[in-house]
């Protein structure tokens, strides 16, 4: 029934508005829907291109498409495939690359240490002994065995201290223990000691002559271990590569005399033996002495082989 209050033409227009508006709203919610499917068509396309990326062949995915939880399984699934593919190469290059660097390292050290110990250009044997001529070479040193210091066990032990300073200077070799890097060190071996200015270490310097007559040198570089002195870590490698935490081996002064005299030197492996002294020169009782201190801390004698040097004057009894 027609409202009293509304002409004929109002309720025309009037209709006419909200059949206009319904008209709106409903091309509204129709590009809504196109939107939407839109947008979705594009989700399936970006998953479906995602899961084609991860695999060597291209899948049958518009199937899939219609399950999304099935896609993103799939997607899951090749993406932890190029993972682990990944890993396994890394695993590879890695294991390569620890595999080249040991063989480099393996031909590198040798070769270095054998460096050190090249033979400089050859001297006479007459100008190596003019060389190291001076008055202590033919001193001959007896040493009270009551000053001798060291302690007794039955294993290397190292003195309480060593005062670097007092040890510094040349020794000779008394006799030694075989060690492969000395095996051409014919006779008059020695060592001398010098502490560097920088305070960075002591500078060793090792000399000898081979059966030829040649002189042979090498140099190389011991710090202390520890705050007694007593133990050193030496290297011959050269210093380009001394920097590498390898090389170094152990320098333990077993036994010495209160005056710096004579000196026990060895590995804490007992491979290696050194007896020293200021003086090429040493008496019977000496020596005996200090090979007994050697054999009561475990080190096998039975090679170890006495050094003669030019001006000798004292034959030890092995």
């Amino acid at each position: 029934m027609k409202s009293a209050l509304i002409s004929d033409e109002e309720e025309m227009l009037l209709h006419y508005m909200q059949n206009n508006t319904q008209s709106i709203d409903n091309k509204k919610s129709s590009a809504n829907t196109t939107e939407q499917q839109d947008a979705l068509q594009k989700k399936q396309d970006i998953l479906k291109q995602e899961v084609i990326n991860t695999t060597d062949s291209e899948p049958e995915v518009d199937g899939m498409l219609d399950n999304p939880d099935l896609a993103h399984k799939q997607l899951y699934q090749n993406q932890s495939a190029i993972n682990t593919t990944v890993k396994v190469s890394e695993r590879v290059f890695m294991s390569s690359l620890l595999k080249h660097t040991g063989i480099a390292l393996a031909i590198i050290i040798p070769l270095a240490a054998f460096s050190a110990y090249a033979a400089t250009p050859e001297q006479t044997v007459t100008a190596a002994k003019n060389m190291n001529n001076t008055e202590d070479q033919t001193t001959e040193i007896n040493i009270d065995p009551k000053n001798i210091i060291h302690k007794s066990a039955t294993k290397p032990t190292t003195v309480d201290s060593v005062d670097l300073d007092k040890y510094a200077g040349t020794w000779y070799e008394i006799g030694r223990l075989p060690m492969y890097f000395q095996r051409n060190c014919a006779s008059d071996v020695t060592a001398n000691y010098t502490e560097k200015t920088d305070g960075s270490g002591i500078i060793v310097t090792n000399k000898c002559l081979d059966k030829d007559g040649s002189q042979i040198v090498a140099e190389g570089l011991a710090k202390p271990a520890d705050a007694t002195g007593s133990k050193l870590k030496v290297t011959f490698l050269p210093t380009w590569i001394r920097w590498l935490p390898i090389g170094r081996a152990d320098y333990w002064v077993l036994a010495r005399d209160t005056d710096y005299q004579t000196a026990l030197v060895g590995t804490p492996d007992k491979d290696y033996l050194w007896l020293l002294a200021r003086s090429p020169n040493v008496t019977q009782q000496t020596y005996a002495k200090y090979r007994q201190i050697a054999q009561d801390q475990g080190y096998n004698l039975k090679e170890f082989t006495l050094t003669p040097h030019a001006n000798q004057t004292v034959n030890l009894i092995p």
